[in-house]
Parts: C-alpha cells; structure tokens; sequence
C-alpha cells in the first residue's frame, strides 16, 4: 500500500544518537550513509507524523482512504492461494528469485494440483 499524499521528509541518519552505539554499529551505519540517498526525500509507503502531530489527521484519512479502496483488495486477493500463486510470480510480493518464494510458489501449486480442487483428503 502506498500513499496519495506527498511527504518529502525523510532525512535518513539525521537522528543524533545520544547513547554511545556499539562500533559494528557504527561502522554499519557509516556504510549505508555511503550508499543511500542523504537529501530529504520521500517514502511512498511510510506515512510520516510530525513531531508535533499536525499532519496527525491528515496521514489518517489518507491511510483510511488506501485500506478501504486498495488493502481490502489486497487481502482479498491474497485469501486465494491463485491470487498468491500471481502476486508471487510477477514479485509482487517478496523477491521470487529467493529459495523462500521459490518454496511457497511450488508449494501452491502442488495445493491447487491435490484432488477436490486444492481441498486436502483427511
């Protein structure tokens, strides 16, 4: 799911750490910075409160408004194993090249193959 409204805040790794952070850590962190994009800029599927909560409302009706017309769809679709079967092969969701997707993609199909159409015998 993602949002309609524009939000173009994230400022990754602009957080000052005020407690001491192990050196792995820190060497990690110093890593991704880089490699990621350090403007601000904005993530389509993270509604972003102020810190002050004024866009509170705001991010509510918009999240209100993305489940009623697009997750309910969404977990509709992923109710039948078909429609996993799809979203799984085009990766949609997950990545289908790993061995996880690979695993659950035949173990699906091998489901809707069992006799009564998918329904398991006793």
């Amino acid at each position: 799911m993602n949002k309609t409204i524009e939000q173009p805040w994230f400022c990754p790794f602009a957080a000052v750490r005020s407690r001491p952070t192990l050196p792995s850590l820190r060497l990690h962190r110093e890593g991704l910075k880089r490699v990621l994009r350090l403007d601000a800029h904005d993530r389509p599927d993270i509604w972003y409160v102020r810190d002050d909560g004024s866009n509170l409302d705001e991010d509510l009706r918009d999240l209100t408004t993305v489940v009623l017309f697009s997750g309910l769809a969404f977990l509709s679709t992923i109710h039948d194993p078909v429609g996993v079967l799809g979203l799984l092969e085009r990766g949609d969701i997950g990545n289908r090249d790993s061995p996880r997707s690979s695993y659950l993609t035949e173990a699906i199909k091998e489901y809707l193959l069992e006799p009564r159409g998918g329904a398991r015998n006793g």
